[in-house]
């Protein structure tokens, strides 16, 4: 049985709006071959706005971050996924449908990966994220930066393992903080 913990990084790094995906032989067709899940409906979970954040795999252990979100495709298909993070791209590990007895309950059985034959995860948590997450939506926005600090921001994201539009927001906000502390 998987066991998810809230993890309030996965809710910042999903209302951050910004993914990289990694997509191989390996992952590409294997959700599309044992669910009938594609790729692009992996990604729709994640760019539409409705990913919702279940946590961190805490059980059973594994050797890098597993995450689990759930939500809804542009067609409306309710999906569990977990995936992990890899050179500040999110690489699908295992999707699927959800059950509408799945749904109630908040208890999911992820079949296509040994070890998630069933996942658990606190339900008032996710509701609490859900709620937040609605009421912060990002506006998009641009700024021009001069290539080489582009390049140092993208190495120090892929250090920390996000990707380079999320640590520019943490950087912003911190700043933001500490200039409004100054006075």
């Amino acid at each position: 049985m998987a066991v998810f913990d809230y993890d309030s990084w996965l809710e910042e790094f999903i209302e951050t709006g910004q993914f990289v995906f990694e997509w191989d032989r390996g992952n590409r067709t294997k959700n599309w071959i044992r669910h009938g899940i594609k790729t692009e409906e992996c990604e729709e979970v994640f760019v539409n706005g409705g990913g919702l954040p279940v946590g961190i795999q805490v059980d059973p252990p594994v050797n890098e971050n597993r995450y689990a979100i759930v939500g809804g495709t542009a067609s409306r298909k309710p999906l569990f996924l977990v995936f992990t993070m890899r050179a500040s791209k999110v690489r699908v590990i295992s999707v699927r449908l959800m059950t509408t007895e799945e749904r109630e309950s908040m208890t999911y059985y992820v079949k296509s990966e040994p070890g998630y034959e069933k996942a658990t995860y606190n339900h008032e948590k996710v509701k609490a994220a859900a709620l937040r997450l609605k009421k912060a939506r990002k506006q998009p926005t641009s700024v021009a930066l001069e290539p080489a600090l582009i390049q140092q921001l993208k190495q120090e994201a892929q250090a920390r393992g996000l990707p380079y539009q999320v640590l520019m927001r943490m950087l912003i906000v911190e700043g933001l903080k500490r200039m409004k502390k100054a006075g």
